[in-house]
């Protein structure tokens, strides 16, 4: 099941520095992410197959989004407790000096209004869900306009360029976690 290898995935990962979970709490947390990220992977493939009027905003599969959408909260947040539950600390710049929310760090703008935007703050499983589907649909559009998932990735990143140095690293690194778990 693939909520369960995200999971497996998320629990390997290294916690942010500053965290100071137990076991138990992050655990239950990194929870509520597997299955936010497996719930807006499906919706955003149409996977399994919705409802007739479903249309996808990831033409691949479900899975690579899955593992991207992991990757990118990770390389993104490091899954940072304090920013999944909306309390960047704006003033050491973290969530682009308070014009990002969520692990996925999205930006209000045409793509996402910001009633929207605000609706994906919190670390409970309706806005990391909201949150996970919104970035797949970023991810999606990425990946229309660049024509790969690496040019997704820098496109994601920098917001004007399908070319970006480091998105190499993060399209393995997802990879690397798909094949792993």
């Amino acid at each position: 099941m693939l909520k369960d290898a995200l999971l497996a995935a998320a629990l390997t990962l290294r916690a942010w520095h500053g965290d100071t979970e137990t076991p138990e709490e992050r655990s239950d947390r990194l929870t509520i992410i597997a299955e936010a990220i497996a719930d807006a992977s499906a919706e955003a493939t149409c996977t399994p197959p919705r409802a007739d009027d479903c249309l996808p905003v990831w033409f691949g599969e479900r899975r690579e989004l899955a593992f991207l959408l992991l990757t990118q909260a990770q390389f993104e947040t490091h899954l940072a407790r304090h920013v999944h539950e909306g309390r960047c600390r704006v003033t050491r710049g973290e969530c682009d000096g308070g014009r990002a929310v969520s692990l996925w760090q999205l930006h209000a703008g045409p793509q996402l209004s910001r009633e929207r935007w605000q609706s994906l703050i919190g670390s409970e499983r309706e806005p990391t869900q909201r949150a996970a589907y919104e970035a797949a649909k970023a991810l999606g559009r990425a990946r229309n306009h660049c024509g790969t998932t690496r040019g997704a990735i820098a496109l994601y990143a920098t917001g004007k360029s399908c070319k970006w140095e480091p998105a190499e690293e993060r399209a393995a690194f997802a990879r690397r976690l798909s094949e792993r778990f």
